[in-house]
């Protein structure tokens, strides 16, 4: 942690999490807070299908491409 640069937005913040085993369920486009909890759903029931017991909670991460430019964004 003490090598990562500091963010520029008071909005960022870095935490340390724990390693282990994470399921992953990659989506695009817009979001809001019903969309979320409808991809925890479906990903909870695909790991439970599988006999997998997952814990309780989600971390939703988000990735901008840096390369994608706004005109080639639609909006």
């Amino acid at each position: 942690m003490n090598s990562l640069p500091y963010p520029n937005q008071e909005a960022v913040r870095l935490r340390k999490v724990e390693g282990g085993i994470a399921a992953v369920s990659k989506f695009t486009g817009k979001f809001n807070e019903d969309i979320v909890l409808e991809k925890e759903k479906a990903l909870r029931s695909y790991l439970i299908r599988d006999s997998l017991k997952p814990n309780l909670g989600c971390l939703l991460h988000r990735f901008n491409d840096p390369g994608r430019t706004w005109s080639s964004t639609t909006v």
